[in-house]
């Protein structure tokens, strides 16, 4: 009985010694226990950001090729414009016909072999697109054309119905031809 009873006592001392531990140890553990709760807090606002990051880095891959797009449309048009101009240079170079670059985007069209007294004198205009993307005559060398006659010429290139590229400054290039002789011959007769 002695044994028994010394089991039952040192049992509940044993009892009692862990209770102890496990409210010790539960103290000790409250600390971790935080500092575990602010990791995962911390693994959170990480994940959140990771995830945004992911959204804006999508984002920015979407505007870039948004952008390549873009310049490959705008490259792809200015090779067009340019093909179709030197195909009109070609065609109509005979004519005395010279189609320049000009500054703010703009385009120079000019004419030789207009006065027959003297074939290399230059008329020109200067072509440019405005802010309205509509064609505007901004100069015509010499003073030679009327301003009702060029109002009407930017008309019918901004013609809408007309393909701008092959029709109309086609239409238009001919027309200023016959504008700037029949301008001449109005004001110098022809030598005999």
């Amino acid at each position: 009985m002695g044994n028994e009873g010394g089991d039952g006592d040192g049992g509940s001392a044993d009892s009692a010694g862990e209770e102890v531990n496990h409210a010790e140890s539960g103290d000790h553990h409250a600390p971790l226990e935080q500092e575990l709760a602010m990791l995962k807090e911390s693994l959170d606002q990480k994940k959140t950001e990771l995830e945004d990051l992911k959204n804006e880095s999508e984002y920015e891959k979407q505007r870039a090729q948004d952008s390549r797009e873009l310049l490959e449309q705008v490259e792809e048009s200015a090779k067009s414009t340019i093909f179709h101009l030197n195909k009109a240079n070609d065609i109509y170079g005979w004519a005395g016909l010279e189609i320049e670059k000009a500054p703010n985007g703009c385009v120079r069209f000019k004419f030789t072999q207009i006065d027959p007294n003297d074939p290399d004198r230059p008329f020109s205009i200067l072509l440019c697109v405005n802010e309205d993307e509509l064609y505007e005559i901004k100069e015509c060398q010499p003073d030679a054309l009327s301003k009702d006659a060029l109002e009407e010429m930017e008309r019918d290139l901004n013609d809408e119905e007309v393909d701008p590229v092959n029709d109309s400054l086609k239409t238009f290039s001919q027309s200023l031809r016959r504008a700037f002789i029949a301008s001449l011959m109005e004001r110098t007769p022809p030598r005999r």
